[in-house]
């Protein structure tokens, strides 16, 4: 049987990767057979690095700021790649 549906799932990340704390809806619906897609976590780590190093104010770091320049590379090559991927597939 296929997938129903396909949600997105955003949030807080204690809650959208933890089953306890949100009340194990998420495995409930993919039970149900719904796809679940969850937002990247390597996303949610880095607005959570961005957001500390910008209330840094008047702190040099330098290497982290680079560091999660390069992180962000990544990711926007990785999406790239995974999009075409995914519209070849559609052909």
């Amino acid at each position: 049987m296929g997938s129903k549906r396909r949600i997105l799932a955003g949030g807080e990340p204690l809650i959208l990767y933890n089953d306890f704390l949100n009340n194990f809806s998420f495995r409930k619906l993919e039970q149900d057979h719904h796809r679940v897609l969850y937002s990247p976590l390597s996303e949610t780590m880095w607005l959570l690095w961005r957001d500390f190093l910008d209330q840094s104010q008047g702190k040099s770091h330098h290497g982290a700021t680079r560091a999660l320049s390069i992180l962000e590379d990544h990711m926007h090559a990785i999406s790239r790649i995974l999009r075409t991927k995914a519209l070849l597939k559609m052909i």
